[in-house]
């Protein structure tokens, strides 16, 4: 089985990541694949000049867009110079993707309500007590210590086996096959390409409008009653 995480950090995080890879093929086979983010860091930013919280905005959706990631593990602090944290890209991120598991580090909720509460007395424009609400509703899996729980807490929930994660990698191990049935809207669609749509699409919290996951468990069950008859 394969699976993918997005790490957003302004410290390189390849050790912590090639610790969790061998933890995981050793212990259950997974085969981990990770992408970093470092928000100093943009290439669009101009040299010098950090880069604003759109621009980070805009690198995480072609991320996250571009396939199935089971998880994404972000950094809160990025240091006295930076005007945004990790709060603020996952606000973002919950926009279009509220089922994503995440996973916030260096933060822990009671900072970040602190955090709130700060930023809402020197603006009176932001309102802590929706800005509190909202981060109470974000489904974030957890709130971690860098140095005493990271690594272990990811390879815990990286090992959790769901459908999503079966079912995908199902459809990847068959990525050249296409679908051979005029009467489906999936007719002559790849797996690979049926995969990364409803990839995304289920990220989301939503699926095609033209039925596909429908159909292919149709399919199936159309089969197996077939063989089983």
């Amino acid at each position: 089985m394969e699976k993918r995480i997005l790490v957003i950090d302004d410290q390189p995080q390849d050790s912590l990541c090639e610790d969790i890879q061998r933890a995981l093929r050793k212990e259950c086979k997974i085969d981990l694949s990770y992408k970093q983010i470092n928000p100093l860091y943009i290439e669009s930013a101009k040299e010098g000049d950090l880069p604003y919280l759109k621009e980070i905005e805009s690198e995480v959706d072609q991320v996250l867009g571009s396939g199935y990631y089971s998880l994404a593990t972000i950094d809160y602090n990025y240091g006295a110079d930076c005007s945004f944290n990790g709060w603020d890209i996952i606000k973002h991120i919950r926009k279009a993707y509220p089922k994503l598991q995440i996973v916030l580090y260096t933060g822990e909720r009671s900072r970040v309500i602190e955090d709130i509460l700060k930023a809402h007395k020197e603006n009176e424009s932001i309102r802590a007590t929706s800005e509190i609400e909202q981060l109470m509703k974000s489904n974030i899996t957890a709130f971690l210590d860098r140095d005493t729980s990271l690594k272990s807490e990811i390879i815990k929930l990286l090992k959790q086996r769901n459908f999503e994660d079966l079912f995908f990698n199902k459809l990847e191990q068959h990525r050249d096959l296409t679908v051979k049935a005029p009467e489906l809207n999936i007719h002559e669609k790849s797996l690979s390409e049926i995969a990364s749509v409803l990839q995304r699409e289920s990220a989301a919290g939503r699926y095609p409008e033209d039925t596909w996951l429908d159909e292919i468990f149709d399919q199936l069950i159309a089969y197996l009653a077939k063989v089983y008859e």
